[in-house]
C-alpha cells in the first residue's frame, strides 16, 4: 500500500485506479496520505501477547508452558498429510485449534460468515521455546467445499468488508492475514532480526496447517497486490505445496538495495512532453523551498502532525523527488494537463504535491506505521533508485531518501543481497502454477517478476494500467483465458452463469492511506 516511492510501492488501490482506459482517478480526487491508516487496519486491538520481560528484544525462554507446541519449523517446503474434518460447528472447530481465539464480526455479505482470529505465532520459528505473539486474521467463510483464498496486504489487516478479486470471482472462502510486526501483530518487545521473509512464510505455513483440516475439501490459492503479492511469492518459495496456486498482482521483484531499473522504465511512460513537464515541476517546486517549508509547517500545526523523524525541510525535498514516480503509480496520462507550470502559485504547487503523495505521508505517525516495511526494504526487499540528479544543486539532501532512513528508531537493517536472487532461483527451477498481473504504466512494473523456467506460469499486462491493475481490467479475451486457468487450478470446469455479476462486485485492492511502499 501509500509516501516515499518505497511507501507507495506496496500499497494497493482503494479508489478507482485504472489506467488510460477511462477507469483512472483524476489527480486531486482522493488524497492517499497516511491520515487514515486504521481504515484498512482491521477490527480489534487485543493482541493477546504471550511474552515475558526481556532486555533489548532478546528472546524470552522463561515461560513456555502456554506456548503451542507445533512450531511449524519443518524442513523447507515440507508439508504433512492432514485428516479432513469438516466441522459440525465452525466456531467450535476454530476454537479447538491450539493458540486460536475467535470473535464473530459483522459481515457485509449475506452469504459469508466472518470472524476475527488471533493465532499465536513464535517470534522465531526455529526457537518455539522463545517469545510468541498473536497474529490477526480475518476469516470470511462461505462453505468448506469451496476454494480457500489466502490473501494479504503485506501490511496491516484487510478489514472484514474486503474480499479480494479471486475470492469474488471464485465465490471462495478467504483468510486475510496481518503481517508480522505490523499494527497489532507484533511481539512485545520486538526483536527486529526476526522480521524476514522466511519467518513470515512460516507464519503463513502454520496458519495453513491449522486451518486445512477444516478447509481441505477444495484447493487453495494465495494472492496479494504489491507487497502482498510479493509476500505470497515468498510463502511459496519456502512452502511451495501449502497452496495449489498463486495469483500475484503488481508485485515488484527488486534485485538490489537500490534497483537501477526504475529510471529507464519511468522515462518511457507517457509522452516526452509530460515527462518534461514533471521534471520542470520538480525544479519549480524545489526553487520554492522556503515557501513550501513554511506552508508545511503551518499544515503540520493545523493538522496536529509532527515531522521529527525527517524534519520538515527533508519532507519537502523528498516529496518533490518522489512526485514523478508517484504521479504514474496511481495516475494516468489524463492528469498531465494538471501539472503546475512555472507560473503556478506557491499554493498550487503545495496542493499538487499533496494530491500526488500527500504531505501527511511524511509525518511521524505514517512513518511509524510503515516502519516495518522500510526495515524489510532496507534488509531484503530492495527499493527503487530514485531519479534526482536532474535537480542538481536544488537538492540539499542528495541520496539520503533511502528505506533505511525510514526504518524504526533503534533498528539497524543490514542489506542481504542473497534473499531476492534466492527467490529467483527457486522460481526458475521449481516454481509452478503462478500468475502475475502488471500495469504497463506502473513504475513498479520496472522490476516485474521474470518467471524463467517456472512451470504452468502466466503473466498478463494491462497495457495502460497503473498500480491498480487486476484481471477485471484485462481485455475480455485475456480475462476469459486467465480466469479459465485460475478455474483449472481450483478444479472448476464450468464458467459460472453469474460471472458478469461477480465481476461487477470486484473492487480494487485497498490502497492504504499513506505514502508507504
Amino acid at each position: 500500500m501509500q509516501k516515499l516511492v518505497f511507501r507507495w510501492l506496496l500499497t494497493p488501490c482503494l479508489a478507482a485506479c485504472g489506467g488510460d482506459d477511462g477507469s483512472s482517478s483524476e489527480v486531486g480526487t482522493e488524497s492517499t496520505a497516511a491520515s487514515e491508516t486504521d481504515e484498512t487496519a482491521g477490527p480489534g486491538t487485543d493482541t493477546s501477547q504471550m511474552t515475558g520481560e526481556t532486555d533489548s528484544g532478546s528472546l524470552d525462554t522463561s515461560d513456555t508452558t502456554e506456548s503451542p507446541t507445533d512450531s511449524g519449523s519443518e524442513t523447507e517446503g515440507e508439508t504433512e498429510a492432514v485428516d479432513c474434518v469438516p466441522p459440525g460447528d465452525l466456531v467450535a472447530a476454530l476454537e479447538a485449534i491450539e493458540g486460536m481465539t475467535v470473535e464473530v464480526v459483522e459481515s457485509p455479505y449475506p452469504q459469508y460468515q466472518m470472524f476475527l482470529l488471533n493465532y499465536m505465532q513464535p517470534q522465531d520459528h526455529n526457537n518455539p521455546e522463545g517469545q510468541w505473539f498473536a497474529q490477526r486474521v480475518v476469516l470470511s467463510h462461505i462453505s468448506v467445499d469451496e476454494p480457500m483464498v489466502l490473501a494479504t496486504s503485506g501490511y496491516g489487516l484487510l478489514g472484514p468488508g474486503y474480499l479480494a478479486e479471486p475470492t469474488q470471482l471464485l465465490a471462495a472462502n478467504q483468510i486475510s492475514v496481518e503481517q508480522r510486526f505490523f499494527n497489532a501483530s507484533i511481539p512485545e518487545p520486538a526483536d527486529w532480526t526476526y522480521l524476514t521473509i522466511e519467518q513470515a512464510a512460516n507464519d503463513h505455513h502454520r496458519l495453513v496447517e491449522a486451518l486445512r483440516p477444516i478447509y481441505c475439501g477444495a484447493p487453495w490459492v494465495s494472492t496479494g497486490a504489491s507487497k502482498g503479492g510479493m509476500t505470497s511469492i515468498y510463502h511459496r518459495r519456502f512452502f511451495p505445496e501449502d497452496v495449489d496456486a498463486t495469483l500475484a498482482y503488481v508485485a515488484p521483484h527488486n534485485l538490489a538495495e537500490m534497483d537501477t531499473r526504475y529510471g529507464p522504465y519511468i522515462d518511457q511512460i507517457g509522452t516526452p512532453d509530460c515527462a518534461q513537464a514533471l521534471k520542470d515541476f520538480q525544479a519549480t517546486a524545489l526553487s520554492r523551498r522556503e515557501a513550501l517549508v513554511a506552508m508545511l509547517d503551518s499544515y503540520a500545526q493545523s493538522e496536529g502532525l509532527s515531522y521529527d523523524h525527517l524534519g520538515i525541510d527533508r519532507a519537502v525535498e523528498f516529496n518533490v523527488i518522489e512526485s514523478r514516480f508517484v504521479f504514474w503509480q496511481y495516475g494516468s496520462a489524463q492528469n498531465c494537463s494538471a501539472i503546475p507550470d512555472a507560473m503556478a502559485s506557491d499554493a498550487e504547487v503545495f496542493g499538487f504535491l499533496d494530491q500526488i503523495a500527500g504531505w501527511s505521508s511524511f509525518a511521524d505517525y505514517a512513518i511509524a506505521y510503515y516502519g516495518p516495511y522500510y526495515f524489510q526494504a532496507a534488509r531484503e526487499l530492495g527499493a527503487p533508485e530514485l531519479l534526482e540528479d536532474h535537480l542538481g544543486d536544488l537538492r540539499m539532501y542528495p541520496g539520503e531518501n533511502t528505506a533505511a532512513l525510514y526504518s524504526p528508531p533503534g533498528t539497524d537493517p543490514v542489506w542481504d543481497g542473497d534473499a531476492m536472487p534466492d527467490v529467483s532461483t527457486w522460481m526458475d527451477s521449481e516454481g509452478e502454477r503462478l500468475m502475475f498481473i502488471y500495469g504497463g504504466r506502473d513504475p513498479w512494473s520496472a522490476t516485474a517478476y521474470d518467471p524463467g523456467g517456472a512451470g504452468d506460469t502466466h503473466t498478463y499486462w494491462v497495457e495502460t494500467g497503473n498500480h491498480g491493475a487486476n484481471l477485471n481490467k484485462l481485455p475480455n479475451a485475456e480475462f476469459d483465458e486467465a480466469f479459465a486457468i485460475l478455474q483449472g487450478w481450483m478444479g472448476q470446469a464450468d464458467v459460472p452463469p453469474d460471472l458478469a455479476e461477480r465481476r461487477s462486485r470486484v473492487v480494487p485492492w485497498p490502497r492504504e492511506r499513506h505514502a508507504g511502499l
